[in-house]
């Protein structure tokens, strides 16, 4: 029989090393049944795209017995904790308070933006995920433009508005991040990518973020649209107004076992799968017949 072990707590005091067969979305399930450290993880391709899973599936036993002889090297994954949290309702309506009679005063400045604190007394977490890839805030299902405090470090910084946002790991940036217009990033880069999704601003350009920096994404009050949440893709979590997701680096990364150095690694699946610079050195020939002596340039000459 087959057994499960999803719902198994301390499940990294249990495997010593996780085998992946599948494609890239295996790599996020496994990563979604760990909390805290992750074993290593020895990816096998046999997806449709396989842009972190690089072993040939057909040689499994060598590339097996290779790593448990201890011959391979790692490539260490950042993940993003990200927890969605609400505040109590005294604390909504003491900000919506505010924010309207600052709306009254100036309509043009940011005053009516409060810098937040997501770890006081009067909130509440909802939810809380671990992504290996990204977490996607966009609108909710109605036909208005979406709005999106952001803040870092607690600390008021912009407000997108938009379809949405992305903030994406390394390894993330060329998934849904890539897409949405972001860079490129090597996976061991410790870096939060900040993506806006079809910004109303032509400006709105994608950020690069330390890792040590703490990110929050609040859907304010005066917003025309609630929001929605998803975490690798799965998960959708409605946001409230008012509702902040609060998002920093994981202290447990993700290894994977790389089948080389993980630089030429990763720039051989960027070739691979998304054929980066790609392309043929080989000249095109011209047919036989298109040249010859006989050829008649007289109707050319005419047209000149």
């Amino acid at each position: 029989s087959t057994n499960c072990y999803s719902t198994v707590k301390n499940l990294d005091k249990i495997v010593d090393f996780c085998i992946a067969i599948g494609g890239d979305g295996t790599l996020l399930h496994i990563n979604s049944l760990f909390k805290k450290s992750v074993p290593p993880i020895i990816p096998f391709a046999c997806g449709s795209l396989g842009f972190l899973t690089t072993f040939d599936v057909t040689k499994y036993e060598s590339i097996i017995d290779r790593v448990l002889e201890g011959n391979f090297s790692i490539t260490p994954r950042s993940r993003l904790k990200c927890r969605v949290i609400r505040y109590n309702d005294d604390q909504n309506n003491s900000n919506n308070n505010n924010n309207n009679n600052n709306n009254n005063d100036d309509d043009d400045n940011n005053s009516n933006v409060n810098n937040i604190d997501v770890n006081n007394e009067n909130v509440e977490e909802i939810i809380k995920f671990t992504v290996l890839n990204e977490v996607i805030i966009t609108r909710g299902g109605t036909d208005f433009i979406g709005s999106f405090d952001m803040y870092c470090d607690n600390t008021y910084i912009t407000t997108v508005v938009g379809d949405g946002v992305t903030i994406a790991t390394a390894t993330g940036s060329t998934a849904y991040s890539l897409s949405a217009g972001g860079s490129m990033i090597h996976p061991t880069v410790p870096s939060i990518l900040f993506t806006p999704i079809l910004p109303h601003s032509l400006s709105f350009r994608p950020v690069v973020l330390p890792d040590t920096i703490n990110v929050q994404i609040k859907i304010p009050f005066e917003s025309r649209s609630f929001g929605i949440a998803r975490f690798d893709g799965k998960n959708s979590t409605p946001l409230a107004k008012g509702d902040v997701i609060n998002i920093s680096v994981s202290p447990y990364p993700l290894c994977t076992v790389s089948q080389t150095d993980n630089t030429s690694e990763w720039f051989s699946a960027l070739a691979r799968c998304l054929m980066w610079n790609v392309r043929s050195n080989k000249q095109k020939e011209l047919p036989n017949n298109i040249m010859n002596d006989n050829t008649d340039f007289s109707n050319i000459k005419s047209a000149l």
